[in-house]
């Protein structure tokens, strides 16, 4: 074959095989931008399922995720909010109210937190400790019995629970009206009246608890899963009132709202609040 033939050939050959290149190359970058489309859309597919709908910040879910996380360096540590909460997911009622005494000394009677920072957020995880530990937090608002060694099978919370929860209600009624916010990045637990509600119902004060209960759903209206919660709370409160007065007006609401909270709890695969108020449906 001449030079004069093959030249043309060559050059047609290597025009070819740089064009097949380039279009190898321009594949491959559309494949990565396409797979960086993806990774950002489940992101953010993520953080939906994470922030709450009312104020964009991240919800019970993500607080849940974190704090399972936290739970294991909390036990290396000894931090007791944590391992009280801990204590309290693992039934173990004598454990938690060991490590509420710790927190309680080490922190003198809850004055001693920074003014800034940690008091309210604790103040409202131990609001939700103390329901637990309470009778009205139980199945059907039986009397625990927790067995612990010295104690004559006597709970052991019992006695520690009105001090307590008096003063975290001090605390948290400075903060009336306001959000509870915890951690960074921020986690929306509720509005301080909520967890206010919950040591008046801990402390078998019904009507209080409902009060309190009522206007903390009026600030969360707009945001579905906080509403849910609060539509169990108010539904606990109405059972337990109803288990002092007698009647069927109170089981008739708390069927209502345990319904409602059933539903959303569903729908947004809140797994743990749609099995609360399953749990209490079976008391209406």
């Amino acid at each position: 074959m001449s030079l004069a033939i093959a030249l043309p050939i060559l050059v047609l050959a290597l025009g070819a095989l740089v064009a097949t290149t380039g279009l190898a190359v321009r594949e491959r970058r559309r494949a990565r931008a396409l797979a960086d489309d993806l990774a950002l859309a489940r992101t953010e597919a993520s953080l939906l399922e994470r922030r709450d709908d009312h104020t964009g910040l991240y919800n019970s879910r993500f607080f849940v995720e974190a704090l399972t996380r936290e739970i294991e360096r909390s036990r290396a540590y000894d931090r007791p909010v944590a391992l009280a909460l801990a204590s309290v997911d693992e039934h173990n009622p004598a454990g938690a109210v060991a490590h509420i005494r710790a927190l309680d000394e080490g922190y003198r009677g809850f004055t001693a937190f920074p003014p800034h920072g940690w008091t309210v957020s604790v103040a409202a995880l131990l609001a939700e400790i103390c329901l637990a530990l309470s009778p009205a937090g139980q199945p059907g608002g039986a009397v625990p019995v927790h067995s612990q060694a010295g104690t004559g099978g006597a709970d052991p919370f019992a006695e520690l629970l009105p001090d307590v929860a008096g003063r975290l209600r001090v605390i948290l009624a400075r903060y009336a009206g306001e959000f509870v916010l915890a951690g960074w990045p921020s986690v929306l637990l509720g509005p301080a009246e909520r967890f206010s509600g919950l040591l008046a119902l801990a402390t078998g004060e019904h009507e209080e608890a409902l009060h309190l209960l009522d206007v903390a759903a009026g600030r969360v209206e707009g945001a579905p899963p906080q509403a849910a919660r609060l539509q169990v709370n108010k539904a606990r409160a109405h059972l337990r009132l109803a288990q002092v007065r007698g009647g069927q007006a109170g089981p008739a609401e708390a069927a209502r709202l345990l319904a409602a909270a059933g539903a959303t709890a569903d729908r947004l695969g809140m797994r743990g609040l749609a099995a609360e108020a399953s749990d209490l449906l079976t008391e209406c």
